[in-house]
């Protein structure tokens, strides 16, 4: 017993005391198929495994649909259901919408996010733009701006679609602008909804949340966890993305093709190991160079652009990483053209990580364009020049300044001597002064009646 204590204490010690033995969570431990781990600030990625993999996104889709929902209606708007929104494959979620039964978006919402409804995510798309296959088109619309350009998206509610798919890098990018959205985060992170009687519906229904995370008596419960949305098809297993915020810092977490607990477990994993094992670093905008490309117009230089970073750059960097590690290269291209995009980025990579799930690219910091364009006035229409111009006057100017501060400098010296010489007067007429009453102190005067 006490020999195993012994051993116990050691190994603790050992671990403690390792400094460059941090957690690195590598791509083996997570069981989904495929996984990021997102820096909702930034959009940094601090773990992947199989992140561009084509995958199933299930009813995680409908986070994007109540994005969508968010920016094109109001929740007080009222939903009339129609016959296509309940036209559903058997045994899919539901909440029993019938034709002509009318609701509000804001119950929609709740019924799609919570119970993971299909005849609401139907009946809201409907409401937005018109039709199903209209709002398929605004979502991938959506998605391609978001940067999700490995996604396709042909439905709602995320029913198995060959033309449906996504991956998790950009559910991650989908999931983290959604967050951003005040009105849709406060649907998210709803743990449970008691959906009033309707003019189709006498009883109430009731919703709960089936991200689990989120619910105090689950086994999974985490508090930090501020909203999430799980998904199961056959085609895709278990989905789930998460959204976790942690001293001051929140990071999204998606999970793609896990099993019904370990999308719980892989979640947590990551969370821990996201806010536990990064620490922040930034790195100065005064510190980065700024390029200068020149810009071509009618096949001449026409002008350049210097590209700068705007603002302080922060990263969160596994702490097994080394600041100086972190390579910055610069990628703009050589020539410009005038009527052309200006682009110029700053990709941050690291080199030597260790470590199989971070991607060697840390961050893609867009640049600043400063465009300086050249004067460039035809001969024809320019007026007559005058003696000093342009250029010119600025010499000019330059050389009456200079003639200035010489001639001041010349008046300073001479009045710093014309003071000089005048204390130098007053002091030897003093001194003869003195002299003078001194000799007349000692020589009596020969004509004094008191001699």
């Amino acid at each position: 017993m006490k020999k195993t204590l012994i051993l116990t204490l050691i190994l603790l010690f050992g671990l403690l005391c390792s400094p460059a033995e941090a957690w690195a969570l590598s791509a083996g431990d997570i069981t989904a198929e495929a996984a990021v781990l997102m820096d909702a600030g930034t959009g940094q990625i601090l773990y992947a495994k199989n992140m561009d993999r084509t995958m199933y996104p299930a009813s995680i889709t409908k986070i994007l649909t109540g994005l969508l929902a968010m920016e094109y209606a109001s929740p007080a708007e009222v939903i009339t259901v129609s016959g296509s929104a309940v036209d559903l494959p058997r045994n899919t979620s539901h909440i029993a919408l019938t034709e002509g039964e009318r609701i509000t978006v804001d119950e929609a919402m709740y019924a799609m996010l919570l119970p993971s409804a299909n005849d609401a995510a139907n009946a809201l798309a409907e409401h937005v733009s018109g039709s199903q296959e209209a709002f398929a088109e605004l979502m991938n619309r959506k998605a391609a701006a978001l940067g999700a350009t490995g996604s396709h998206f042909a439905n709602a509610h995320g029913l198995p679609d060959v033309n449906h798919y996504t991956t998790a890098l950009d559910m991650a990018l989908i999931t983290r602008a959604a967050a951003r959205n005040e009105d849709f985060l406060r649907y998210f992170g709803t743990t449970r909804h008691t959906m009033s009687p309707t003019n189709r519906q006498e009883g109430e229904r009731f919703f709960t949340n089936q991200q689990y995370m989120l619910l105090p008596d689950m086994w999974v419960y985490d508090p930090t966890v501020l909203g999430g949305k799980v998904g199961w098809t056959t085609e895709a297993r278990h989905t789930m993305s998460t959204v976790a915020r942690r001293d001051g810092r929140t990071l999204v977490c998606v999970v793609l093709g896990s099993g019904i607990d370990d999308k719980f477990y892989d979640t947590e994993k990551l969370l821990d190991y996201g806010f536990g094992e990064f620490v922040e670093y930034t790195i100065p905008s005064a510190e980065l160079e700024a390029a200068s490309v020149p810009i071509e117009g009618d096949g001449a230089e026409v002008g350049y652009a210097a590209f700068r970073a705007e603002e302080d750059i922060h990263l969160l960097l596994h702490r097994s990483i080394d600041p100086r590690n972190i390579l910055r290269v610069y990628d703009y291209p050589a020539l410009l053209a005038r009527d052309g995009p200006m682009e110029g980025y700053l990709l941050l990579e690291v080199e030597e990580a260790g470590l199989d799930s971070l991607p060697s690219l840390l961050m893609r910091v867009p640049l600043t364009p400063e465009v300086t364009m050249l004067g460039m006035v035809d001969a024809a229409e320019q007026e007559p020049p005058l003696p000093e111009q342009s250029g010119g006057i600025l010499r000019l100017l330059l050389r009456v300044a200079v003639v200035a501060a010489i001639v001041a400098a010349g008046l300073f010296a001479l009045l710093v001597l014309v003071r000089i010489r005048v204390r130098r007067t007053v002091r030897r007429r003093r001194r003869k002064r003195r002299e003078e009453l001194l000799r007349r102190r000692r020589e009596p005067d020969a004509a004094s009646p008191w001699e």
